[in-house]
């Protein structure tokens, strides 16, 4: 899964296994990862937990961003309530965007 602000969700039909973002690349690249690595191979030195970053589909915005704040992370990855399913990635960018002044 791809979202707007450059993140993808590397999953497969095993599970998910985590993020990778534009600044991810750049620090990847910065540690001297050679650029033929595979992102499989890169992810399992890295662990990310996913599992702290999962939140149920039907979960309030302001749920998601105190979370993200608690997580200190930029992205959630969001699942159907009945099992850990990704439906796609919820983003910072995401939810400052929905964000109406009041």
């Amino acid at each position: 899964l791809v979202t707007q602000q450059n993140s993808i969700l590397v999953i497969d039909e095993v599970g998910i296994y985590g993020f990778v973002t534009t600044c991810d690349a750049v620090k990847c690249f910065a540690d001297g990862v050679h650029s033929t690595t595979q992102i499989a191979d890169w992810l399992s030195i890295r662990p990310q937990n996913v599992q702290k970053r999962m939140v149920d589909m039907d979960m309030p915005l302001s749920d998601a961003a105190a979370k993200m704040s608690e997580e200190s992370v930029d992205h959630l990855v969001v699942v159907q309530a009945d099992r850990p399913e990704a439906v796609g990635v919820l983003s910072s960018l995401d939810v400052l965007m929905r964000t109406k002044p009041h």
